[in-house]
């Protein structure tokens, strides 16, 4: 989930009457890579070496968003990714995916 410094679901209030334009998606996808790049550098490693990426959303128009935040973040680099649609209840108010990482650390 991409919980900001403020302790809150990042980007939870930004326009929440056009979900279709998949802001929160993108808002919260984005601080998510941010994160996962974040760790990668910590471990000697870097998103290039992602084997598969796993997004959880309860709405799937919100992917949009998660796949125009990659292309702003790493470009045209392809990446392994499946795209579930769970139900609606997420852990917390506001929350638009949950993000599960599988990347090579060699």
């Amino acid at each position: 989930m991409a919980i900001g410094r403020d302790g809150h679901i990042a980007g939870k209030s930004l326009w929440p009457d056009f979900a279709g334009l998949s802001h929160a998606g993108y808002v919260q996808a984005a601080a998510i890579y941010d994160y996962a790049e974040a760790l990668c550098r910590a471990a000697g490693t870097s998103m290039a070496n992602l084997v598969r990426a796993q997004y959880f959303v309860p709405d799937v128009t919100v992917f949009a968003g998660i796949t125009m935040a990659w292309a702003a973040k790493f470009g045209a680099q392809p990446r392994p990714f499946v795209c579930v649609q769970t139900p609606p209840a997420m852990p917390a108010p506001g929350t638009a995916l949950i993000a599960d990482f599988w990347i090579h650390a060699g």
